[in-house]
């Protein structure tokens, strides 16, 4: 069997286009060779030090970032779920190994126990061994607020694959790490920042 990435995955896009520049921060940007580095190696120290395996259950505040995107991505690639939660202290789930600030903060220091059934705030993301959203639970006034939103930016990103798209906000907010996955797999570039106006001024400055 073929151990080549599926095309549409973002392990492909790193094949296709490894010096494209698709995390973009006030900071620096990340190409997607870059990117598919930094994640791989972080799965490794993962496994290797701290024994995550599919079915376990991260969690981590901050904001969104390349930092949280590699997290993010990385414990997709290991069958492991992630859960954003808000800064401060005291924050954490049962079922989590607290990953706090992700942002130029500490490696997890917990081996994380199984996913035993508690799935965390109605709104808690599952990601499956490639990075595909396969599990969310919505409310009727959640689903129908992000409909419209997400069908038009995957109509946009058919049109126009390097559509850059700006987000800003806390990864509390599960919204913001699922429509950044949505945009990566799509072919476009994320503009991430703490401020929504840094955020629109990246975009702009790469062609949103």
């Amino acid at each position: 069997m073929s151990s080549a990435p599926r095309p549409g995955t973002l392990e492909w896009y790193a094949d296709q286009r490894p010096d494209e520049h698709v995390l973009l921060t006030p900071e620096g940007s990340l190409s997607r060779r870059e990117w598919e580095q930094r994640t791989d190696a972080l799965a490794e120290r993962l496994v290797r030090d701290h024994a995550v395996w599919p079915g376990a259950l991260l969690s981590g505040s901050g904001t969104l970032s390349p930092d949280w995107l590699t997290l993010s991505w990385a414990a997709a690639k290991l069958g492991a779920g992630l859960i954003g939660l808000p800064p401060g202290p005291g924050t954490g789930h049962p079922d989590a190994v607290h990953v706090a600030p992700v942002s130029g903060g500490p490696p997890p220091d917990a081996v994380p126990r199984r996913f035993s059934g508690h799935h965390g705030p109605p709104d808690a993301v599952t990601y499956s061994r490639r990075g595909r959203p396969v599990r969310r639970s919505f409310t009727p006034a959640s689903v129908a607020a992000i409909a419209p939103t997400l069908a038009d930016l995957i109509d946009r990103l058919r049109a126009a694959p390097g559509t850059t798209l700006a987000l800003s906000g806390p990864v509390s907010d599960p919204l913001l790490s699922f429509l950044a996955g949505v945009v990566l797999v799509g072919g476009g570039r994320l503009a991430a920042a703490q401020a929504p106006a840094a955020a629109l001024a990246l975009a702009a400055e790469h062609g949103a």
